[in-house]
């Protein structure tokens, strides 16, 4: 199934495969992870006939899903040893940065039982080990911020605040804190160890890199249950912190449940009169869901979480994938969230070319293209890849013109096309080689030197053509004839790309004066940017049969190019998106492809330490909504 990620846009909270929390982002779904990104989780434990059991620990049978057409998570852990379930139910809430989680412990016994339930918290804030956080215990009536009993954890600006109280409203009644990790030399294993014997030893306070536990203690009968809640919220002072924990209890979980269950079912309600009349019976609530998971990953300011940076743990917002998210959205009604997203890349990229990844901070992401060892100046004096912004601008003219005829948004989409669009457009005009015609080399991913590429042609020449047709809706004539110019003049030279001998187009060439080098290896991206954007069509029947028995292989699967080796679940999720697409134009092999994703989408193989941002295979969501709209 998908991985947990609950968000409201500022607070992101990712669980793990049983239920623990292994990510906490605030504000914004990846700037840092509070949580830190090793292997730090916020541990639950069940202490009962004298022994604590830890949800990791292998004994627990554990399953988990989303309510349908929601952002509300189910945790099921059973442990047939201990006769024991709980049933936990989790939510970010819609208005307030607050996890809730609503758990019920069930006695699966012939007998009475006495068990007491742990919840640990550890955090490294703003995600640096090198800082020193506070951790308190705040005792009820200590504080004109919250009633109740609590515990605060507090460091680099920002705060966490948490509580667990049973069904009468009784605090817990336990709690402890400590040290984990390294602190000035020295190795703590970390507070929950405090559990084992049940007794936790009170101590309120400490600093360094810290951890808390608190536990409540319950009386279950046979055959019966009890329920408990906790929640966790972040702010930027404890104050802060304690007042949204007080303002969320004083309305009472249920109540803001309802509320958030209420918020994404007018979310979802623009989009669902086109899912019911497009989507296939089989694959509506998976559409539904993949839906709801793209909006967790998505901030109040329109960062999308796409992939990973450099470091392999840095959540970041690739901008073509994420302009290909924002046209998938438009496409089912989902206006708003499309134009946060291309607002976002705007304020970003100040309407320049588009760098390949920003942190959702809206800084440029460090990347490892080769030209930061060649020049360090180069990130600014040569583009990075042109098909970033040509995507980019392809997907938002799409937008402008499905909001202009449908009314929506128009507004917004103007002048998201004025302020974004055009820039685009001029920018990438500047970038079209007065020799060839054709747009100059820029950097691609593994290569040493810098490259024209057919797929860079032809997302560039779809992308003038599209702005011409966006100029033309908008009474535009100047617009019209620019681009539409440097599309014809794009068209009329990109013979030059077609390989005779291996009947394909070839990766791409560099130029020196008049030297031009070429790179015949084939790439399936090229047959699919030139039939999205319509050029070179005379070609597309033998470049196919090219394809068909030279590279594709496996279950109608579509490797990136000769050099690919899928090696891992991002590169098998690439592979699904990229056969998706190819796929809308082979409908015979569509439904086949759309079943096969159904279950990739439901089992997902990212290592644990993978954020749930991205181990929920964003990209191929999208192109899996849009192939069963297409269907």
């Amino acid at each position: 199934m998908s991985r947990i990620l609950l968000s409201n846009g500022d607070l992101s909270v990712g669980l793990d495969g049983v239920g623990q929390v292994k990510e906490v982002y605030f504000p914004g779904g990846g700037v840092s992870n509070h949580v830190g990104s090793g292997n730090i989780r916020h541990k639950i434990g069940v202490y009962v006939d004298g022994a604590i059991h830890w949800l990791d620990d292998g004994t627990w049978r554990v399953e988990q899903k989303y309510y349908p057409g929601s952002l509300v998570g189910q945790t099921i852990a059973n442990n047939r040893w201990l006769g024991i379930r709980l049933e936990i139910q989790d939510f970010v809430d819609s208005e307030l940065n607050v996890l809730s989680r609503n758990a019920s412990v069930v006695n699966l016994t012939n007998r009475h039982k006495h068990i007491k339930l742990f919840f640990h918290q550890a955090f490294i804030m703003g995600g640096d080990n090198r800082a020193t956080d506070t951790v308190q215990y705040i005792p009820a009536g200590s504080s004109s911020s919250f009633r109740g009993d609590a515990i605060v954890h507090y460091g680099m600006g920002v705060a966490a605040a948490f509580t667990v109280h049973d069904a009468n409203g009784h605090s817990f009644t336990d709690y402890s804190v400590g040290k984990f990790g390294e602190n000035d030399g020295t190795m703590y294993d970390g507070v929950w160890c405090d559990a084992a014997d049940g007794v936790l030893s009170k101590n309120p306070t400490d600093n360094g890199t810290v951890d808390s536990i608190m536990s409540i203690s319950l009386s279950i009968n046979e055959n019966d249950s009890a329920r408990i809640g906790y929640e966790l919220t972040l702010d930027d002072s404890p104050k802060m912190a304690l007042t949204t924990l007080s303002h969320f209890e004083r309305e009472g979980a249920k109540a803001r449940l309802d509320k958030t269950s209420e918020h994404y079912k007018n979310w979802l309600g623009a989009s669902y009169a086109k899912i019911r009349s497009a989507v296939p019976v089989d694959y509506r609530w998976s559409v539904v869901d993949a839906l709801a998971t793209l909006r967790a990953n998505t901030s109040t300011k329109g960062a999308i979480i796409t992939g990973l940076g450099i470091d392999g743990r840095t959540p970041v917002v690739e901008s073509a994938r994420a302009s290909v998210i924002a046209n998938v959205l438009s496409n089912v009604s989902l206006e708003v969230d499309s134009a946060r997203i291309f607002n976002f890349l705007s304020t970003a990229s100040g309407g320049a070319l588009l760098y390949p990844s920003y942190l959702s901070s809206g800084a440029v992401a460090p990347d490892n293209y080769h030209y930061r060892a060649d020049r360090l100046d180069a990130a600014v004096a040569e583009p990075v890849n042109l098909s970033d912004t040509a995507i980019t601008l392809y997907c938002l003219g799409q937008c402008v013109k499905r909001g202009l005829a449908s009314k929506q948004l128009i507004n917004e989409w103007k002048k998201l096309w004025d302020h974004f669009g055009l820039k685009l457009a001029d920018a990438l005009a500047d970038n079209i080689d007065i020799t060839t015609k054709l747009p100059k080399a820029s950097w691609h991913p593994r290569d040493k030197h810098r490259l024209t590429k057919v797929s860079d042609v032809a997302w560039a020449y779809g992308a003038f053509m599209m702005a011409a047709d966006v100029c033309d809706a908008l009474k535009d004539l100047d617009g019209v004839i620019k681009y539409s110019a440097i599309a014809d003049d794009i068209a009329a030279n990109s013979d030059m790309l077609w390989n005779e001998t291996r009947s394909y187009y070839y990766r791409g060439f560099s130029r020196t004066d008049e030297d031009y080098a070429y790179d015949g290896a084939i790439e399936t991206t090229a047959l699919l940017a030139c039939r999205i954007t319509g050029l070179m069509p005379d070609y597309y029947n033998m470049a196919e049969g090219t394809l068909t028995s030279q590279h594709i292989n496996n279950n109608g699967t579509y490797v990136r190019g000769e050099r690919d080796i899928a090696t891992d679940s991002s590169s098998l999720a690439d592979i699904m998106a990229l056969s998706l697409a190819m796929g809308e134009y082979n409908s015979s092999s569509l439904d086949k492809l759309i079943s096969a994703c159904n279950k990739m989408l439901y089992s997902v193989n990212a290592l644990a330490s993978t954020p749930n941002a991205v181990a929920n295979m964003p990209l191929l969501r999208a192109i899996f909504i849009e192939s069963n709209i297409n269907s």
